[in-house]
């Protein structure tokens, strides 16, 4: 059982080959994490930007058929959240190796990968500087905001689909708020973005919880 990061250290300790293939395994399997990743993502990508596609064809009809309005949004919704669970499941992965990384590698190359060397003073607000804004966070962080902009549509699609707006000034009052409502949610997701978008260079000492996963041989 290893729950301690000295009993993590010395169980590699042992055996300097077996540290440095460990190393070894632990940057190659993180690499390959993040292509899943994008790989992911271009694959969710595409089928959103189809669900959109398909969401805006249907409005542009004359009558449009409010069931079909209602299974689009019901379908962009699902693909949006498995998205945003995806991003968190594959962010998980990829931080578990980049923890591996940041315990083996002091004694085989020195400490490399968690060294960040960045030019002093530099600002969020400059438009033309570079700023360690994280890649991962602010996919993660749109996963979020289109899963949320389909909830919206979608409560609004159930809303016509079941005539919870009877009157005309009721629909009239409906699509005046839907178009408020998506822009309070897309000022705070920029927000967001530029706040909670940021890469945790300053790293402080971490808690972290470590397990050994049971094998079949285990069990």
């Amino acid at each position: 059982m290893i729950d301690r990061d000295d009993q993590y250290q010395k169980s590699f300790s042992c055996n300097k080959k077996i540290r440095e293939e460990a190393l070894r395994q632990a940057l190659d399997i993180r690499k390959f994490e993040i292509e899943l990743y994008w790989k992911r993502a271009t694959y969710f990508w595409t089928f959103l930007a189809a669900t959109f596609a398909g969401y805006f064809l249907v409005h542009s009809i004359d009558s449009p058929p409010q069931l079909l309005i209602f299974i689009i949004c019901n379908l962009g919704f699902m693909f949006s959240l498995s998205w945003f669970l995806v991003n968190k499941g594959s962010k998980f992965w990829q931080n578990n190796w980049e923890r591996h990384v940041d315990r083996l590698e002091d004694t085989e190359m020195g400490p490399l990968y968690k060294t960040v060397i960045m030019k002093e003073g530099l600002s969020k607000w400059s438009s033309i500087e570079e700023f360690p804004f994280s890649v991962s966070k602010i996919n993660q962080i749109l996963s979020l905001y289109i899963t949320l902009l389909w909830l919206i549509l979608l409560l609004n699609s159930i809303g016509e689909l079941l005539e919870f707006s009877i009157s005309e000034g009721s629909i009239s009052i409906n699509m005046k708020l839907l178009p408020l409502i998506i822009t309070i949610l897309t000022i705070y997701f920029i927000y967001l973005f530029i706040k909670k978008g940021v890469s945790n260079i300053k790293k402080r000492e971490e808690k972290v919880e470590i397990k050994k996963r049971e094998t079949e041989r285990n069990i």
